[in-house]
Formats: structure tokens, sequence, C-alpha cells
């Protein structure tokens, strides 16, 4: 059965008010036995740093207050706050603080609850996002649906519904977190449909480089995606000016494009920016800022009179700027 909190102070009533949104006197604080706190079903799967935060309880006892809601039998259902939970008991505490609210109108509503709790807190895993919000469209939801509810973008709710079931070698990086933004594993997927060894080469390939990285290793971001399909859209369409046959390259008058004939890529097959011509260089790493964003000389580039071609750190794109826009920061062997 609940007790009434032993709440001492109208701060500290005040802090934990602050603490799960709104005003203390809005909501009902008790100190609950542990044993009547269960968990059902819930978006989230994965609860990292159970151990170091079990430790920080013994030692300082409960920060922050679990949102939870009575059920018909005298038991208290999770709204948010598991992780907190599962520490707890894995500490040994007896009783909790918790928030009492009332329960949701259906699991629907809760997930979704729990869904943007997670979400706005960027506390989620991609691949437990997406198979959540795919399991709300299999009940019946309308993205429509869940992007209001959830207080998002009807694109971004779509790319999540898409991303839920994956290829294998898309899997593996979802699951490793090596790629956590939904639109462009929706790219990937898509030029995996059509191009299954090259997209496995280029998951290879960047998975050797984050390996060779380290801790230092970037994420595969979008910029980096749409730079690979991009290449491999060019690439389809060299192809197929090399197998037209002679009487039609008689017959056209018309020069092929340069950027199609021109066009120049990474070795990791990004493709570079217009103008731009590969050539060994020395194993330096040129370290520069482009408007107040730290970047790197993008290395064995040649770039046209008057522009460099830079590395972004944030995106891993590679872009084409003028020489003022750069700033020296030092030269690494």
């Amino acid at each position: 059965m609940a007790k009434r909190s032993t709440i001492s102070g109208l701060d500290e009533l005040a802090a934990l008010g602050m603490m799960v949104g709104g005003h203390a006197d809005d909501k009902e604080f008790d100190l609950i036995d542990i044993e009547l706190i269960y968990s059902k079903a819930q978006p989230r799967k994965v609860f990292e740093r159970i151990d170091e935060l079990a430790e920080s309880m013994k030692s300082i006892g409960q920060q922050q207050p679990i949102v939870v809601s009575a059920d018909s039998n005298g038991r208290y259902v999770i709204e948010q706050g598991e992780r907190r939970w599962r520490a707890a008991k894995l500490a040994g505490l007896e009783k909790l603080y918790c928030v009492i609210v009332e329960p949701a109108e259906d699991d629907n509503a809760r997930i979704i609850r729990q869904l943007t709790e997670n979400v706005q807190r960027d506390d989620m895993k991609l691949a437990e996002l997406s198979q959540s919000v795919a399991a709300l469209i299999k009940s019946g939801m309308t993205v429509r649906e869940v992007a209001k509810r959830m207080g998002k973008q009807e694109s971004y709710i779509s790319n999540l519904n898409h991303v839920a079931e994956l290829p294998k070698p898309l899997a593996e990086a979802v699951e490793s977190q090596k790629i956590q933004d939904p639109l462009a594993v929706r790219k990937l997927k898509k030029a995996y449909e059509e191009y299954p060894e090259l997209v496995q080469q280029q998951l290879d390939q960047w998975a050797d480089a984050s390996a060779s990285e380290g801790e230092f290793s970037a994420p595969i971001t979008r910029a980096k995606v749409t730079s690979f399909v991009k290449s491999l859209e060019a690439g389809e369409q060299q192809k197929a000016a090399e197998v037209t046959s002679p009487v039609e390259r008689k017959r056209s008058t018309k020069q092929p494009s340069k950027s199609k004939t021109d066009a120049q890529f990474y070795p990791d097959k990004t493709l570079l920016p217009r103008g731009c011509k590969l050539h060994t260089s020395a194993p330096v790493s040129v370290r520069v800022s482009v408007g107040g964003d730290a970047a790197v000389l993008t290395p064995g580039v040649v770039p046209p009179k008057g522009k460099l071609c830079v590395t972004m750190d944030d995106t891993g794109e590679i872009k084409l700027v003028h020489t003022s826009q750069v700033v020296l920061l030092g030269v690494f062997g």
C-alpha cells in the first residue's frame, strides 16, 4: 500500500515537482513499496549503465522520482523511470518516491507517452524507436496520428516505420549504433534493394574506418550516405553511357556533361565537388575552421584555384570553400 511521503519542507516538494514537469501542487507524491511497482512492455529495451546508477543510489539515495499510475489491484504501473526502478531494485532499496498520474487510456497511449519522453531526452536507440512506431501503426494507428500525438513531423514517423525491418547488414549497423539517422537508413535500405553488393562494400569500408579511428570514430552521417547514394547514381549513368551502341554514339552530337565524364571519387566512393582532382599526398592532417566549424583539408585532393576542399568534422561532408572562409588551426603528422 502506498504511504504518504515524508517530504521535508516546501522547497523539496517544489524541487520534485520541477523534476517531473508542472507544479508540485498539481501532483500527488507518494513513497511506495518497490514490490508494488511493476513494468509493462515498453518501447525501450536496453537500459545502459544500470550498475553505475545502482551504486549511486546506494550512496546518496533516490534523487528523482519515477512516474507511475495505479492499476485496479492496488499496484502501480511505471509510466516514466523504469531505469531508475531497475537500479533501485539492484541497489536493494525498499521504497521509491513516485508521482502518481492518471493511467493512459490504453496500451498505445502509454507507449506513445513513453516514446515521447525518451525521444525528448534523446535517450532511445533507433532500432527500438522504429520497431515501436511500426508496432503502433500495425495496431491500426496512422502515421499522421502517431506524429500528432508525439509532436513530430509525419516524415520523421514515416521514416521510422520504413526502417523497422532491415536487411541483415543494415540491421547490424543500426543495432551497433554505427548509424542512427532514420532518413539515412531509409536511403541505404532503398540503395540496398538495387545494389546489395555495393552497399555491403561501403558498410565494410565505413566499419574499417571506424575501427581504425577507435573512440574518435564518427558515426555514419546523413551527408555520408547522401554522397554515397549520389555516387551510385553517377556510376549507373556512366555505365549506361558505356553500353551505348557505336551507331548511337555516332548519331549523338551532344557532348557529355563535364559532371559525368570528369567525376572524381574519393577512396570511400564519396563524390568530390566539381573541379577537384585526386593526387598522392603526404600523410599529414591539416586542421582548419570553416565559419567556426571544425574541419580538415581533404587529403589527396587538388581543388580549383582560389578554393579549398575540406571534410567537415560534424557531418563528414566534403565541401569546396573559398580560401577566405578558412582559418588554419594546425598541421599534424
